[in-house]
């Protein structure tokens, strides 16, 4: 559970950077007032300016909460939820005449420029700060880790399920939960599905040296869902007619991810000396899901020229919380290698998808 933790923090680090997303058709995220006082009314309204707490709100909603830096972010989260957890619901190394049991992890990033925009992730979260001229990354993350059981039906002397061969069907079952907290960073996942491989293609080779493991036809159906929840500073020293109003107070927020995953799989492998496999294949994968922001904030803004006075400021998303919907059509290819130690498979795979994600799954299992 540890080595889960430890791939599980550090995937959430890069979701907690990246996580303040929206809808395309959300609103900005309102600024919305709390108690003025009489001295802060008089100083701001004098003239007949704006209010300082107008300018301050404008340059959040116009800036770092604009609509369109909110759903640029929430799409890429929508794009790296789906179609990378397709790697916990089946085993493409093995060819088992029994069962397998085994344990996996999955990460997935998406960046618009797909391998070549990864070069740039440093930099764009460097120049993340949450005050109005700010930026958000338009990169987003998920993580998945899952248990996974299966076995070829002909092992429990079963030869047909309906017209499928039980010695060429192979079904399996996952499922997996997670959840950590921390001060300031919280993180839940969920995922369970059930799968079915059926060899189209039977296995050529003496095993030993080298064996081709034939073709096989890969489908089932995956539910996931995340969440993340984060707290951050939202500062500001934005100028105005009025004065300097300046704002500082701890910004919570959650990302919310689930996903319906319907991949349709065809996967090869070859053995060599035993040791050693390699897998590779490609898919179309049917997502039903949605990625959603929500959260809230609460402080005190000062502002000093006219008058030095303060009020009450509360940035409010819990009513403004938006979605974005998946990417329902999907094409992915995919490459991995496993070592194998007799029973024992160590391996790990790359999932390229043609939206620009990217995942990698981690796994361990016995397969007889």
């Amino acid at each position: 559970m540890k080595k889960l933790s430890l791939v599980g923090t550090g995937l959430v680090a890069l979701i907690l950077i990246s996580g303040l997303g929206g809808a395309r058709n959300a609103h900005a995220a309102a600024i919305t007032l709390g108690t003025a006082s009489a001295a802060w009314t008089a100083a701001m309204t004098a003239g007949g300016n704006v209010n300082a707490d107008q300018q301050l709100a404008d340059s959040f909603n116009n800036g770092i909460l604009s609509a369109t830096s909110r759903a640029n972010v929430s799409d890429a989260f929508a794009r790296a939820s789906s179609s990378g957890q397709a790697g916990l619901l089946f085993d493409r190394a093995d060819n088992p005449e029994r069962f397998i049991i085994g344990a996996s992890v999955v990460g997935s990033l998406y960046t618009p420029g797909g391998l070549s925009g990864i070069s740039t992730i440093s930099n764009q979260f460097s120049n993340v700060n949450l005050s109005p001229t700010g930026s958000l990354p338009n990169v987003g993350a998920d993580a998945q880790a899952t248990v996974l059981l299966g076995f070829k039906p002909s092992w429990a002397h079963i030869d047909h399920i309906g017209p499928l061969k039980g010695d060429k069907l192979f079904l399996t079952l996952s499922l997996g939960t997670y959840s950590m907290t921390t001060s300031n960073l919280s993180f839940r996942m969920f995922n369970v599905g059930a799968g079915a491989s059926y060899k189209i293609i039977d296995p050529v080779g003496p095993g030993w040296f080298l064996k081709w493991g034939g073709v096989s036809l890969n489908s089932g159906l995956h539910y996931s869902s995340s969440s993340t929840g984060f707290s951050q500073t939202l500062a500001s020293g934005q100028g105005g007619s009025l004065g300097s109003p300046n704002l500082s107070m701890p910004f919570n927020a959650t990302v919310s991810n689930s996903n319906f995953l319907i991949p349709l799989e065809a996967s090869t492998n070859v053995q060599l000396l035993y040791a050693l496999t390699f897998y590779a294949g490609g898919a179309f994968d049917i997502n039903i899901g949605s990625s959603s922001l929500g959260g809230v904030s609460t402080g005190t803004m000062s502002a000093n020229g006219v008058s030095s006075v303060s009020r009450d400021v509360s940035v409010d998303l819990g009513a403004d919380s938006v979605s974005r919907a998946h990417v329902w059509g999907q094409l992915r290819g995919f490459f991995g290698t496993q070592v194998n130690l007799w029973a024992i498979k160590v391996g790990a795979d790359i999932n390229a998808m043609a939206n620009g994600t990217f995942a990698t799954t981690v796994g361990a299992r016995v397969a007889l």
